[in-house]
This record gives structure tokens, C-alpha cells and sequence, in this order.
């Protein structure tokens, strides 16, 4: 493929467009920015995730980094639940979602398919998730085409405050760059973003001394604005601002922020908490992580979240006496929440026909009575925002993660409550699609009738 090729690239697209190669045709209604919407307002990736799509014929393409934590079963996992938002979206005209997962550097890739057919056999109950994964491949790949690496640097790197599209090609020893971004921004910052898309491109094209970057409006009410970069002018535009940049100081280490402050106790943001570094660090990011499972199960976890955040400032503060006896006090506490836990999955009651009915979890219920639906305290403006952007990849999210053993999400209580909360927010927006969760939440009410809703 030709350097001098114009390409339309997102996030990592470069590669993917090397190759599916050409222009995704009219083909269905869905487009790469409601893929887009429907993968980060589904809560699939990472808070803050960068995700770019491209569609071709019957298959979707998602490029997005891959989380420095996040091992290969991480990577499957992630691929099954973008593949499933996206299915939703059109199931009668998509049949393969192919999702890549860029490194930082983006000189290697791990990729990997998932096909709708797999996501069908693990709805229904054919596959478990451990043989989903398993059948799964994952592949690594290099980059090694200069264009390609340009234009993946540019739009994906982390750096960036928002997406751009971009597109590029070399002609000679030059880069030449078109970025696609808002009319209304001033002289100053364009020559800022420049230096840093220069920066960024020439380390991708290593040996190239040149780049050409034209700032187009989408909106094409500004005329077009560009600039050019010699190598060594750009080092010494670099040196220049370092000095000023080093002349500003950045304090390690003190913060005005409490844990409590910065961080939301909804168990909707727990992928985003973290143990900061302080004080008995292991063990508090121990507890954390047995707060997260709980939550994962279905248990409800507000509670434990406020006790958590209480001993996170104990540790920002220095308090290691009451940071120990707080510990103490949340382990003693959800060791005592695990033990209730484990004992309602343990419970067995034959039906008529001498099948094993599916233990609930009973989330919050230390009496061991009934079940009692209410509402979901998710309830909240943030959550009705996603809800209403894309109801089905939040459904289909929570889902995945209520799932323990052989049990599914029509067996947690707190999955019932989170549906009711999407069929209330729908119906108030007379949304139609309120019908479908209706219907699913009368299945659970018909599996578990000592429910009360």
C-alpha cells in the first residue's frame, strides 16, 4: 500500500485501515460515531478510554489502547462486551466485531475477533463465560509502516485533550498532516496543538526531518490555517518552552484532596477507585478489592465505600493508629457480608419438577426473609444520561458483571432494581425501547415469584 494514499484514520486506525483497506459503504444505518457512543457510554472500556471505529461490509473495527494492568483475558473480556453493545445496534447487518488493542508505543497490538454467533451461544447459555474466553484467540501484531505509526500517534496518544480526525501521508522525506478541528479556536492554541502533533509525528517517522500540518474546520466556516516544522526548528521550540515549563513549579505528594473528596461513594464509579499509596497500601487495596468483588456479585456496597474512603483519609492524614483500627473495622464487616453472601448462594430448594432452583443474593438483607425490589439507588442524573444515550450497553454491561458461578443476573436482586431504574427512566423519556426490559423483568418476577416488586 502507497504512503501517498490519503486515509481517514482514529484511534490506532491505521493499521486497520492496512488492513480492510477503503472506504466502509452505505451498508447499514449504524455509524462509526454511534459505535463510538454506544462503546463509551456503555461503560465497556476504562473511564476515559480512547475508542475510534470503522465499518466494513458486515464487520465493525474498534481500535483502543490496552490497559497497562489488563492481562489477555482482560483484553477478551473487554472484546466480548464491545462486541455485544455494538451487536445491539443492528443484529441483523453486523456479524464480526474485530477489536485491537494498541500498547502506548503503538509498535505492537494485540487483536482479537469476536463473532455474533459467540455472543448468541453465551446468551443463551451454551458456552460458560471460561469457554467463551477460551475459544477466543488473541494475536499479536507489529507496526512497521511509517505512515501508519504517524497518523496512530496523532489521533490516539493520550495526550490529546479530545478526538481529532486526521489524515495523513508522506510524500518524500516530508509528513504532511490534515487535522479536522473546531474553527472557533484561536491562532495560539493551533500553534500549540501543531508543536505537540509535530512532536508526536516525528517520533513515530523516525528519520523524517519535515512536517506540514493544515488545520481544517469540519464546519468549513474558518478558512484552512497551516504551519511547517523543520526538525530543528521544532527541537528549539521544545528547548525553549522546557525553559518555560521548568520555571513553573509542581509540587509532589500534597494534596488538598481527600480520598472522601475525590473519589463518588456510587458503586457504578468502583472501576475507577483506587487505593492511594500511604499507609498499610496492601492491605487497604486488599479490602478495596473484596469491596469490588461483593459488588460484582451483587451485593449492594455503599456502605462499605463510605467506611473505605473514611480510612483512605486516615492514611492521607498519617493517622496510623486509626487508620489500623478502621481497617480492622471494615474487614470484620465485609468478612461478615462475604459469610452471608456465600450462605444465600448455598441455599437449595427443589421445585416441583426436582430441579435446583438458583439461590438470590440478597443484597442488604441480614434477616435472610424476602427479597424486596425496590429502587435502584443508581437512580442519578449521571446514570440517566447513559441510560438514555445507549439502554441496551448498559443493560447488556451489567450483565456481565452480574455473574457468579452458574448463576446469571436474573438471579441478583440488585440487577432486578437496575432494571426497573432503566424502565422508569425510558418511560418517562416515552422511549419505546422500555417494552424489551418489561418483558425481561417479567422473566425474572416468573423465576423468583417469592420476590416481592
Amino acid at each position: 500500500m502507497k504512503f501517498e494514499r490519503r486515509y481517514r484514520f482514529g484511534l490506532g486506525m491505521a493499521l486497520v485501515v492496512g488492513i480492510i483497506g477503503g472506504a466502509a459503504p452505505g451498508w447499514c444505518d449504524v455509524s462509526s460515531s454511534q459505535v463510538v457512543d454506544a462503546l463509551e457510554g456503555g461503560s465497556v472500556f476504562a473511564p476515559g478510554t480512547r475508542v475510534t471505529a470503522r465499518l466494513k461490509d458486515a464487520e465493525v473495527v474498534v481500535s483502543t489502547y490496552r490497559n497497562s494492568k489488563a492481562n489477555d483475558d482482560d483484553c477478551k473480556i473487554e472484546a466480548v462486551l464491545a462486541a455485544k453493545a455494538i451487536f445491539d445496534l443492528d443484529p441483523e447487518k453486523i456479524s464480526r466485531v474485530t477489536v485491537y488493542f494498541f500498547e502506548p508505543t503503538l509498535t505492537t497490538f494485540k487483536q482479537t475477533s469476536v463473532s455474533l454467533g459467540d455472543v448468541k451461544a453465551f446468551a443463551s447459555g451454551e458456552l460458560t463465560k471460561e469457554k467463551l474466553i477460551a475459544s477466543i484467540p488473541l494475536k499479536t501484531g507489529e507496526m512497521d509502516n511509517v505512515g501508519k505509526r504517524v497518523a496512530s500517534y496523532l489521533n490516539a496518544s493520550r495526550k490529546s485533550a479530545g478526538r481529532r480526525q486526521v489524515q495523513t501521508k508522506i510524500k518524500g522525506q516530508d509528513v504532511e498532516i490534515l487535522i479536522h478541528i473546531d474553527g472557533w479556536l484561536n491562532d495560539t492554541e493551533l500553534k500549540l496543538e501543531a508543536m505537540r502533533f509535530a512532536t508526536e509525528a516525528l517520533k513515530a517517522a523516525r528519520g523524517y526531518k519535515r512536517v506540514y500540518i493544515t488545520f481544517a474546520d469540519p464546519q468549513g466556516e474558518v478558512e484552512d490555517r497551516s504551519v511547517k516544522f523543520e526538525e530543528a526548528e521544532l527541537i528549539a521550540l521544545k528547548n525553549q518552552l522546557k525553559e518555560i515549563t521548568d520555571s513553573i513549579q509542581l509540587e509532589n505528594g500534597s494534596s488538598k484532596w481527600l480520598p472522601s473528596e475525590r473519589n463518588s461513594d456510587d458503586p457504578d464509579d468502583l472501576r475507577t477507585i483506587r487505593a492511594l499509596p500511604g499507609i498499610l497500601h496492601a492491605e487497604r487495596k486488599k479490602i478495596l478489592e473484596r469491596i469490588k468483588d461483593l459488588a460484582a456479585a451483587g451485593v449492594g456496597v455503599k456502605p462499605f465505600l463510605g467506611v473505605f474512603f473514611e480510612l483512605e483519609d486516615a492514611a492521607a492524614r498519617g493517622d496510623e493508629d486509626g487508620t489500623k483500627k478502621m481497617l480492622d473495622r471494615l474487614e470484620s464487616s465485609v468478612s461478615d457480608q462475604e459469610t452471608r453472601h456465600q450462605s444465600a448462594k448455598n441455599f437449595k430448594a427443589n421445585d416441583a419438577g426436582g430441579k435446583k432452583s438458583v439461590p438470590a443474593a440478597k443484597s442488604g438483607n441480614t434477616g435472610g426473609g424476602d427479597v424486596t425490589i425496590g429502587d435502584s439507588s443508581m437512580d442519578n442524573p449521571e446514570m440517566r444520561a447513559k441510560i438514555l444515550a445507549n439502554p441496551a450497553g448498559q443493560v447488556n454491561y451489567w450483565k456481565m458483571r452480574y455473574r457468579k458461578g452458574s448463576h446469571g443476573p436474573h438471579d441478583f436482586p440488585n440487577y432486578a432494581r437496575l432494571l426497573k431504574t432503566v424502565i422508569k427512566v425510558l418511560k418517562e423519556n416515552n422511549r419505546p425501547e422500555a417494552k424489551d426490559f418489561e418483558a425481561e423483568l417479567d422473566q425474572i418476577k416468573q423465576k423468583h415469584p417469592d420476590w416481592k416488586f
